[in-house]
């Protein structure tokens, strides 16, 4: 029994697209990419960070990623890279890394450091009450003046 000629084409069209489809569907998932410069493939590498605090701003060869930790970044090509992380409130974390294709290259725990506190040095005796502001970010304090008013 014969197909009709409209199915064997289709038949033909998917045979086809799976013999193509199948080899680029391999390399992507052993990390091949093409390399337009160069005009050959080359095998990619991988950057895995983990942060304290998790929500962090990662940027990786001008390209930033917002996001939470840990945090992969696929696809690289081999070669050397610096890696911000940053966040309000906290210094900026940067570091030269280098991407060797078919690895992983581990950054764990990078821990950023909030910006230093401005303070002013009481004596607890000056010092009536004390509250905690609602953002956790400045102590209020009440003392009594010379005229005895309270400040």
């Amino acid at each position: 029994m014969r197909l009709p000629h409209h199915r064997q084409l289709y038949l033909w069209v998917v045979i086809a697209i799976f013999v193509f489809a199948t080899p680029l569907i391999i390399l992507y998932a052993k990390g091949e990419r093409y390399d337009i410069s160069n005009r050959r493939l080359v095998q990619t590498g991988i950057f895995s960070l983990t942060t304290e605090p998790r929500a962090v701003t990662v940027t990786n060869a001008g390209k930033t990623t917002v996001g939470r930790t840990p945090l992969q970044i696929r696809s690289l090509l081999p070669g050397r890279y610096t890696v911000e992380v940053s966040k309000n409130g906290f210094q900026t974390w940067q570091k030269s890394l280098m991407i060797v294709a078919g690895q992983t290259t581990f950054l764990d725990t990078v821990v950023l450091i909030r910006h230093p506190v401005e303070a002013t040095i009481l004596a607890a005796q000056d010092i009536t009450a004390a509250a905690i502001s609602g953002d956790g970010q400045t102590l209020v304090t009440a003392r009594n003046s010379s005229d005895g008013t309270t400040i």
